[in-house]
């Protein structure tokens, strides 16, 4: 697991994150000030799932895990929500890649 560390408070912002075999996972954020909430696409591998709400979840992709080798958690130091702009500048909020092995950890222990 692997913290992503370079989101701002800008209300869009795109970044690349490199997976542990070396190929990059391109990642979109928005922040909706009208829903009180982020948002983010992801693109890897010839798939795009778009408009996936960042929610305090041990993985946001499980949905769609069968297409990723990888994983993405969010983590919120107060049990809620990541509510603000500023959230993960500030550390109230964090966001992880789960490598493929913690993708089947989550699944294992928290999902059953």
């Amino acid at each position: 697991m692997k913290q992503i560390t370079s989101i701002t408070a800008e209300p869009k912002q795109r970044f690349s994150v490199r997976l542990d075999d070396g190929s990059m996972v391109n990642i979109k954020m928005e922040y909706s000030d009208t829903n009180r909430c982020w948002f983010m696409d992801v693109n890897y591998g010839g798939y795009e799932t778009n408009c996936i709400q960042v929610t305090n979840n041990p993985n946001i992709l499980r949905q769609v895990k069968n297409l990723y080798n990888f994983g993405i958690g969010c983590s919120v130091i107060d049990g809620t929500e990541p509510w603000f702009v500023d959230d993960f500048l500030t550390g109230r909020a964090s966001l992880y890649v789960l490598s493929k092995a913690d993708v089947d950890y989550v699944e294992k222990n928290i999902y059953g």
